[in-house]
């Protein structure tokens, strides 16, 4: 008797805690018949309450230092906190980084923004790769700062 009221437990329990799960987890919404279906949108509804780290690679002349790429990360995070997206950024070498974004909805937005800035070279979201289509035009202090950062390092190695 004892026993078979600890397994009725042990399964209502189960199934209460399947139900909840189900009950949290918003759906996603197809497009009607006829609409063009976007996968991004799609996979963004799919992400929905769930944290997603976005990985993202900025050019060389942008990450020299890890001061520089630091500054770089704190615009970025700011600048998508002011457009209600929350992120943790994190530096992971000289020039890849990862955005922390809490909910997985936002990952997208957040991807879409990175592509519009110059520094970064490519950003990657559960292992989906996108090149940055903004080409990289240094102006002339940029060139001239590159020029000797570049003269230094062959004096340096004499």
């Amino acid at each position: 008797w004892y026993q078979r009221r600890v397994r009725e437990a042990v399964v209502s329990t189960q199934s209460t805690g399947r139900q909840e799960e189900m009950a949290r987890k918003p759906g996603i919404k197809f497009p009607q018949a006829g609409e063009k279906i976007d996968p991004e949108v799609l996979m963004a509804q799919s992400k929905r309450g769930q944290p997603i780290m976005v990985f993202f690679n900025l050019r060389m002349p942008f990450c020299k230092t890890e001061k520089q790429t630091a500054v770089l990360l704190k615009q970025c995070a700011a600048a998508l906190l002011n457009a209600n997206i929350q992120v943790q950024s994190y530096p992971v070498g000289g020039c890849r980084a990862i955005f922390y974004v809490q909910d997985g909805q936002y990952a997208y937005q957040t991807k879409d923004y990175l592509l519009t800035r110059r520094e970064v070279e490519s950003v990657s979201i559960d292992q989906r790769e996108f090149d940055n289509p903004v080409e990289l035009k240094l102006t002339r202090e940029e060139e001239e700062e590159m020029s000797n950062d570049t003269d230094e390092g062959s004096r340096n190695e004499l």
